[in-house]
């Protein structure tokens, strides 16, 4: 038997929340290095996705922070990680997004790019657990046809129950929308991927602790609702 083969055989047990992930949490940024502390739950990278419908991903505030709008087909799709995560770690997404203060955590439906199953466990998330297919879509083509063989991606419900998408299948995740926004907002250049190191030329401030008061002070002051999480999460 081949080891891909062997590696297709690979099903852990599904984490029962999907959420899907589009700035400096993601892999390869700024604050990755927070979901590989397992102290805090587990996270586990399952696909590269993109959103459905059209949405402003802009960067904004002195400290260049990435805001997903809710301006629904406004912007472009937006392209991202879905990452399966366990209770404890939904509570800490909560709390480092300040949800509902700053951001609001809502479902968003997402197509699946490409998948692996990779246990974000703090030696670098260089352990694969499944095969990667690397996949490409014929741009001029509407219906998308998939440029690859058959492949499938092992996700998840939130029940528990194992569901096979293939490539380019719909999946219903959660994700973290700024709704209440300043209107200039509007008018900033969006993305459809974001990149901290990208040619925007507006990194992400990591260097320092940003206070969620710190936050709201560039989001035009709003009144905070409930008391804010500890500092290893604030934003």
């Amino acid at each position: 038997m081949s080891a891909s083969m062997e590696h297709r055989k690979f099903n852990p047990e599904p984490l029962p929340y999907r959420i899907f992930l589009y700035g400096t949490l993601k892999r390869a940024q700024t604050n990755h290095f927070r979901l590989q502390n397992k102290e805090f739950g587990r996270v586990r990278f399952v696909a590269t996705a993109r959103t459905k419908e059209a949405f402003p991903l802009v960067i904004f505030t002195r400290w260049n922070i990435p805001f997903l709008l809710h301006s629904p087909g406004k912007g472009q799709q937006v392209y991202g990680e879905i990452f399966e995560v366990d209770e404890r770690r939904m509570k800490w997404m909560d709390d480092f997004e300040d949800h509902p203060d700053i951001y609001c955590r809502d479902k968003v439906t997402c197509e699946t790019v490409s998948s692996d199953v990779i246990e974000c466990s703090g030696r670098n998330d260089d352990v694969r657990q499944s095969v990667v297919s690397d996949v490409r879509y014929d741009d001029a083509d509407d219906s998308r046809k998939l440029q690859s063989d058959d492949v499938t991606a092992d996700l998840f419900t939130d029940d528990g129950d194992v569901d096979r998408y293939k490539i380019g299948q719909e999946v219903e995740v959660w994700t973290y929308f700024l709704k209440d926004f300043l209107p200039e907002m509007s008018e900033l250049e969006s993305y459809s991927s974001y990149d901290s190191n990208g040619d925007h030329n507006k990194p992400y401030c990591l260097e320092r602790f940003i206070s969620v008061e710190d936050t709201y002070e560039g989001l035009a002051g709003r009144k905070r609702t409930r008391e804010p999480p500890s500092k290893d999460n604030d934003l």
